[in-house]
């Protein structure tokens, strides 16, 4: 029973592990200030435009532009966010969940060190 016990602990530890590993690596791939990055999410044939930008009024903070090939966006701007499809507003869930009739986006944006995660699900 301890062994089961310690072996299902070793494991649990293991696979948080690998997923912090794997998201941090994604989050910061080539994301500068300042800077506009082309972005590829393979899996889905989508590129993302990323423009990560000083803040103006809260020091120390990013603000964030993300525009995917497909039409959608999300813009994060001292502590507001919002997302659109073609020019037209969507609403965002749970601060990360952006659906459209294209699929649904799932993003996060850290404001303090600007890094970002993003993933585009095909509907």
């Amino acid at each position: 029973m301890k062994t089961t016990f310690k072996l299902t602990v070793l494991l649990i530890c293991m696979i948080i592990s690998v997923m912090t590993y794997a998201q941090s690596e994604y989050s910061t791939n080539g994301i500068k200030n300042n800077r506009t990055v082309l972005e590829s999410n393979e899996s889905n044939e989508v590129k993302a435009e990323i423009v990560i930008t000083d803040s103006e009024t809260i020091k120390g903070y990013k603000n964030l532009e993300f525009k995917l090939s497909n039409g959608m966006s999300f813009t994060y701007e001292d502590g507001n966010y919002k997302a659109g499809y073609n020019n037209r507003s969507l609403d965002v869930k749970g601060k990360y969940s952006i659906t459209s009739e294209v699929g649904t986006l799932s993003i996060a944006f850290n404001a303090d060190d600007g890094s970002i995660w993003w993933v585009f699900r095909k509907k």
